[in-house]
């Protein structure tokens, strides 16, 4: 009996480090476990920042956009006003040119009526 006794005693303290074993690995797994509220807090801040990142993106494409334009209408009118300064300096060159032209005529005639004068 005695010895039955001390078997059982002996049991029960194996079955004690085994329970105290058990509950170790138990919370050791728990510890490792992430907290799906935490989680789900920071998938919610990591889509609240992603959704703060797209639209500041947005507003600075639609700020751009909008700068291009107004860029693309200052050029578009310095074009048109390049365009007509050459217009106008094409012009008065030609003008400038046929007005030379005619004096030159003009005084070649006059110093050749004026030397058949002369004779």
């Amino acid at each position: 009996v005695s010895q039955s006794l001390q078997e059982a005693h002996e049991r029960c303290h194996q079955l004690s480090e085994d329970m105290a074993e058990l509950s170790d690995q138990t919370q050791t797994k728990l510890d490792s476990k992430v907290d799906i509220t935490a989680w789900n807090d920071m998938n919610d801040d990591i889509d609240a920042s992603v959704k703060t990142v797209r639209d500041m993106a947005s507003a600075l494409r639609l700020e751009v956009d909008s700068r291009r334009r107004k860029v693309d209408e200052t050029f578009s009118l310095l074009r048109g006003e390049v365009k007509q300064l050459d217009d106008k300096v094409d012009m008065n060159n030609n003008n400038t040119t046929r007005q030379m032209e005619d004096e030159h005529t003009t005084v070649s005639r006059l110093i050749q009526e004026r030397a058949q004068h002369n004779r």
